[in-house]
């Protein structure tokens, strides 16, 4: 495993442990990049994966949506969510530099963004995400999601 991977997971670790979120990293050898290879790699079936899909709002900010893996996010349902233009999908680079992760292991939590929560992630007890690298998940328990401060609606297409 890379040291900026174990950076990336050790720091998304610690935020988990100071905040006390009920959550559990794993860890695999080969790369969950894609949720297809999330599945592959893990077993974990897709109705339990969620990805972290990073925007840029009209004024610059981060937006993050929390959507089950086998759906897109609409940009325009989050626009009219957040009363604002849609925002952009941000490339790799923005994404890393405003929540501190790489895409394909981008946690939902960790970072400042404003968050909107797919209704459909609280239909399951926990779901498998963005563990901080893309060789790791976080088993997160979507009762810890009141915890943060969330928008719940349909922002998947």
């Amino acid at each position: 495993m890379s040291e900026l991977n174990l950076e990336y997971e050790t720091k998304l670790k610690e935020y988990v442990n100071t905040n006390k979120i009920k959550a559990e990293h794993l860890v695999y050898e080969e790369s969950l990049h894609t949720v297809a290879d999330a599945i592959r790699v893990s077993g974990i079936g897709i109705e339990l994966i969620a990805k972290t899909i990073v925007m840029v709002g009209q004024n610059g900010e981060t937006i993050v949506a929390f959507i089950p893996g086998k759906t897109r996010a609409s940009t325009k349902r989050v626009g009219k969510i957040l009363n604002q233009d849609p925002p952009k999908i941000a490339s790799a680079e923005e994404a890393l530099e405003t929540t501190g992760y790489p895409i394909g292991g981008t946690p939902f939590i960790g970072y400042p963004a404003i968050r909107l929560v797919d209704k459909k992630i609280l239909e399951v007890e926990a779901v498998y995400s963005g563990g901080g690298s893309d060789r790791s998940l976080l088993k997160f328990w979507t009762s810890e999601i009141q915890k943060f401060d969330v928008i719940i609606g349909r922002v998947r297409k």
